[in-house]
């Protein structure tokens, strides 16, 4: 016989009746909720409660009992239920249990007569879900064409009904995921339930080749430890990769497939027997064929930001040549009778194609040895492009290391192999492309100097060897023995490059040679004119460091106020509104107060008079900075915040100046205390000074209207950046006229330091080098486009959760409705 099915709740009668009366049941919600503890009085039973809820109920049986319990029930009907004991105090039944999800549940007495009774009618227990994290990513656009060394702008706003717990940002490529935590939520910000932030990405930390493609989004992590944690995903963006320099090359590859061909029809031109008009056809076709080819070349480097400007002129004077010579050629040709017997070919033809032939072939020859030489120009360039990345990942690598050194933080480990990586990389290209080098121009322009970028693959590898041991201080060590290294090959290419042109682009490699020739002596001038100013200073700040000996102590009481208000003014800036720019210019101002503050501890108050209006002068800067960002986007989600970062800034304007005031006061007047020998000498120094701000702008006239005959974009560099300089220079004059030697100083220094780098940013032009060394390297970020652009959340839970709470504030009425209408959906 086959067994007897179990009867259902252990063979306990069910009635139809409640076995007990009403309910007082306390709802303790996960801690993770925040929130108190719910008493529902009188209930009939049935709830709502989020999972992990503990529930204590108290009830008063309604038939008397020996024993009683629930029977909790959870999936499909007939699943064998969960029993819970309640405790008994007379008639009174509690008993504590912990919902994780849907469930029924029944209670269940024994009679004192041993009888079983379970409630026919279950109790229902609904879900209250923990909504899934909303993040809303936004990108300065859908799918993004970027260089692999660019930074990207990214806009986060996430919120959580209960709270965030982490925000990340997610990329995938070539089918490998990685995840970056976002530090938008600070440690000490508990349950924060919405973020609202901008954020750069800095693609430097992600290995890319070009051509590759990433598809990246924001995940948001809520603080769901009972069933969660959920997971919110922001829309997929999408970063195409390439690099100006990879197509420059694929550019250079067509020109040598151009300059073979054109070799190939001067080759066979040259022996060409006049009396044959089928070859001549053929090579009349062959020679057009030329003409397109050097066309298409021309419409290229047209896009291509590192061709130079003189190339794409010659390539394009010789296609019109070549085509009105092949169009003279191709009008004698229809001319002639046809004949197709090879064995009694036209005679006496020579005379007749004379008039072409000679040109045609001179004209080949001349534009043969031109694609060559800019052939060999343009891959020395290129080999100079890669090491501007190189140098790139070597100054990365540096300061990466250094913050490793001071922090210690993991996460740094990760992004220094991927430079380290990437750095060995480029040096193997740079071998590769040197390989890939006429063996002339390697014999005749690049000295072994320029080699040493060979041992650097090996010095690079030890690098990382220490590292990965652990020897941060020895990998720095090493690092900067093998920048030694980099350098010496950079200087030494970048000196071949200007044999080559001298050699085979003579013209324009003088002019630049005489601007770059008047540029050292400007700069060396400027240089000799600083140290005077610096000398001068000296003696002016030693005088007032006597006299101010006995006022130190005094000085340093009377100012610290007004120091500890600028302090307290600059800390209270809201970094929310503040922009990375403006966020480097007031670390520099914290720094030149700290300055400031030995200054006056050691009685140099000169000095700290210096640092005092070197630190308003970036406050002034930060000041700038976020205007501008208001103005180029003002209705921007952030432009608040902006605004709350400027007008915090413009409060620490007063006590910054008022430093400066009270400094001067305290300070000797520099015509009192400096020497008449001093004051002759400084206004020696301020006509000195005047001479070469004139020369400076002479320089900046030349360097305008020689441009189009030089190399790159030298011209147009020089002229900018000496006219920069020259505003210092004016600038020092100035002070050195009002008898002021620590202003004088300063921008005497600054024009010095400005025209200094007007040297290395000629040269770089001067090859059609890329923003900040090499393609894509600058450090500004690419922006999110305008507010009009932005699309906010549909909503922000944490505000509508606060006004269900309580009233609802002004304006959030409706907000609030449309929640609860989608709850009741």
């Amino acid at each position: 016989l086959l067994d007897r099915p179990a009867a259902p709740f252990g063979g306990a009668a069910l009635t139809p009746t409640p076995l007990v009366g009403d309910l007082t049941l306390t709802l303790e919600a996960p801690a993770y909720a925040h929130r108190p503890a719910a008493v529902l009085p009188s209930s009939a039973g049935e709830f709502r409660a989020m999972p992990g809820t503990r529930v204590t109920l108290e009830t008063r049986a309604l038939v008397p009992a020996a024993s009683a319990w629930l029977l909790i029930e959870r999936g499909e009907p007939g699943a064998t239920p969960e029993e819970v004991p309640l405790a008994i105090d007379g008639d009174t039944l509690r008993g504590t249990f912990v919902v994780d999800g849907p469930a029924r549940y029944r209670f269940g007495v024994q009679r004192r007569d041993h009888h079983r009774l379970v409630e026919a009618t279950p109790r229902q227990i609904e879900i209250e879900p923990d909504l899934v994290p909303t993040v809303e990513l936004l990108a300065p656009a859908d799918e993004l064409d970027v260089t692999s060394m660019k930074r990207v702008e990214l806009a986060v706003t996430a919120a959580d009904d209960h709270g965030l717990r982490k925000i990340e940002l997610v990329w995938v490529t070539a089918g490998q995921t990685t995840r970056k935590l976002l530090p938008l939520i600070p440690p000490d910000a508990g349950d924060l339930g919405h973020v609202q932030a901008k954020v750069v990405w800095d693609l430097a930390e992600v290995a890319l080749t070009p051509g590759a493609v990433v598809d990246y989004h924001v995940e948001v992590t809520d603080n769901d430890d009972v069933k969660g944690p959920n997971v919110g995903s922001s829309k997929v963006f999408h970063l195409r990769v390439f690099s100006p320099r990879e197509r420059h090359e694929q550019n250079l590859a067509r020109q040598q497939d151009v300059a073979a061909k054109m070799l190939k029809v001067l080759a066979a031109r040259l022996p060409l027997d006049p009396d044959q008009p089928p070859v001549r056809d053929e090579l009349n076709r062959a020679t057009a064929e030329l003409v397109v080819e050097l066309g298409t070349l021309v419409a290229a480097y047209d896009k291509d930001p590192q061709a130079d400007k003189r190339m794409r002129a010659d390539l394009d004077g010789m296609r019109g040549r070549l085509d009105k010579l092949a169009g003279a050629e191709r009008k004698l040709l229809d001319k002639l009778p046809r004949r197709d017997d090879p064995a009694h070919p036209l005679k006496g033809l020579g005379p007749r194609f004379a008039g072409v032939d000679k040109p045609l072939i001179a004209e080949l020859e001349d534009d043969v040895v031109a694609l060559a030489d800019w052939l060999d120009r343009e891959r020395l360039e290129s080999l100079l492009d890669v090491a501007d990345e190189v140098e790139a990942h070597r100054k990365r690598l540096d300061e990466l290391m250094e913050q490793y050194a001071k922090t210690g933080d993991p996460r740094l480990v990760d992004e220094i192999k991927r430079e380290l990586k990437a750095l060995e990389q480029r040096l193997a290209e740079l071998g590769k492309k040197r390989a890939g080098m006429t063996a002339d121009v390697l014999d005749q322009f690049v000295n072994p100097d320029a080699m040493q970028d060979k041992r650097a693959g090996g010095c690079i590898a030890e690098v990382k060897a220490l590292f990965d041991a652990g020897k941060v201080a020895e990998a720095q060590a090493k690092l900067a023995t093998c920048s030694k290294d980099l350098d010496a090959a950079a200087r030494a290419m970048e000196q071949a490059l200007d044999q080559l042109r001298g050699d085979r682009f003579a013209p324009e490699q003088q002019k630049l040679d005489e601007l770059m020739d008047e540029l050292a002596d400007l700069t060396q001038e400027q240089k000799d004119i600083a140290a005077e100013a610096d000398r001068i200073f000296e003696r002016y700040a030693e005088e007032a460091d006597k006299l101010m000996e006995d006022l130190a102590k005094e000085a340093q009481k009377k100012l610290g106020a007004t120091l500890d208000k600028l302090r307290d003014r600059i800390h209270a800036i809201p970094e929310a509104g503040v922009t990375p720019f403006a966020q480097e210019e007031l670390d520099i101002v914290e720094r030149r107060l700290d300055d400031l503050e030995h200054m006056l501890a050691d009685g140099d108050l000169a000095e700290a008079l210096g640092m005092a209006r070197q630190a308003k002068q970036s406050l002034d800067t930060v000041s700038a900075e976020l205007e501008a960002a208001i103005e180029d986007d003002p209705r921007s989600p952030w432009a608040k915040d902006t605004a709350d970062a400027l007008e915090a800034v413009e409060r620490a304007h007063g006590p910054a100046d008022k430093l400066i005031e009270q400094l001067e006061e305290l300070a000797p007047s520099p015509a009192k205390i400096m020497s008449g020998d001093d004051r002759r000498a400084l206004e020696r120094l301020r006509r000195r000074q005047a001479m070469n701000h004139e020369r400076g702008k002479r320089l900046v006239d030349k360097a305008t209207s020689a441009a189009p005959d030089l190399p790159g974009t030298a011209g147009p560099e020089i002229a900018e950046r000496v006219g920069e300089a020259g505003r210092r220079m004016g600038e020092a004059e100035g002070r050195m006229k009002a008898k002021d030697p620590s202003g004088a100083r300063d921008d005497a220094r600054a024009a010095a330091d400005a025209l200094e780098q007007a040297q290395q940013k000629a040269r770089a032009a001067a090859r059609q080098q890329l923003s900040d060394g090499g393609a894509g390297l600058d450090s500004e970020p690419i922006r999110i486009p305008g507010a009009d652009e932005y699309k906010a959340p549909e909503r922000f839970r944490e505000d509508i959760l606060e006004a269900m709470k309580k009233k609802a504030p002004e304006g959030y009425d409706q907000l609030v409705q449309r929640y609860y209408e989608e709850l009741i959906r």
